[in-house]
């Protein structure tokens, strides 16, 4: 038999910014590129402003938080253990779109 296809099958695609795993300036981008969506809009709104909350209520333990998010997202060892234990986000939205594309 021939191979299906390639369209069906979704890549993985690499999601990873510079800034992934710094919570405002994720939120910040949900607002500014997702602009799209209403959803996306108010909920980057919202956790804009729990955000900037937390920045000005206590900044010392925010620049730790972002920071360990950021070095979870960006140290690799750390990175492949969370996606161990979690799975892989790109991986799993490639699968999703690999199944909506057959159910298409």
């Amino acid at each position: 038999m021939g191979e299906v296809g390639a369209p069906l099958i979704a890549e993985r695609v690499d999601s990873t910014t510079w800034y992934s795993g710094v919570g405002i300036a994720e939120t910040v981008d949900m607002i500014v590129v997702e602009a799209g969506s209403w959803v996306d809009g108010v909920l980057g709104g919202v956790g804009t402003v729990a955000e900037t909350a937390v920045w000005v209520l206590d900044p010392l333990g925010a620049l730790v938080t972002a920071g360990f998010g950021w070095c979870v997202e960006h140290v690799e060892p750390l990175s492949q253990t969370l996606d161990w234990l979690a799975g892989d986000p790109d991986q799993i939205s490639a699968n999703a779109q690999t199944w909506h594309n057959l159910a298409v």
